[in-house]
């Protein structure tokens, strides 16, 4: 969103609207200090932010980095793009055998990672859960996958 579309004065609803998460994620990211928390009017005690702020905040989504510094994964990525990846993987799936981790490069995909190899995937989870992932939630496995291709694509990482 451009920034003059947004206004001088954001609400809470305004900043999960323009954000597109849920009360609940707002009040998630919040309490582990990855957005800005709002400031509170003095005579109604309503809280709200400054555009500058609510920018701040929609930087955090964009980047998937909180204003703290630590890595904030957002799961609702654009819902066109979401359903047609959903529908490419299913065209997919029909043409060849099951693919290997779909669920995970579906993720992967919606948090800006394409092109990656079902043998990425099984190289980096070697790597990080050598007995398994039997009893590791889904999204922590994400992350920590996203979390080692970004490394491992990094320029630091490049050698030159």
């Amino acid at each position: 969103m451009e920034e003059k579309t947004i206004p001088e004065i954001v609400s809470i609803n305004q900043l999960c609207s323009l954000m597109n998460i849920s009360r609940s994620r707002y009040y998630q990211i919040l309490s582990e200090g990855l957005i800005l928390p709002p400031i509170y009017s003095p005579n109604s005690k309503r809280p709200y932010f400054t555009r500058e702020m609510a920018i701040s905040n929609l930087e955090v989504k964009k980047n998937n980095i909180g204003i703290n510094g630590n890595i904030c994964i957002f799961y609702n990525c654009n819902r066109a793009s979401y359903s047609s990846a959903k529908n490419n993987a299913a065209k997919k799936e029909k043409k060849t055998t099951t693919t290997k981790h779909t669920d995970l490069i579906e993720g992967l995909n919606c948090l800006g990672l394409s092109d990656i190899k079902p043998s990425q995937i099984d190289n980096v989870l070697k790597k990080c859960y050598p007995n398994g992932t039997g009893n590791i939630e889904e999204g922590e496995i994400l992350r920590r996958v996203f979390c080692q291709i970004k490394a491992q694509n990094s320029e630091d990482n490049v050698n030159g």
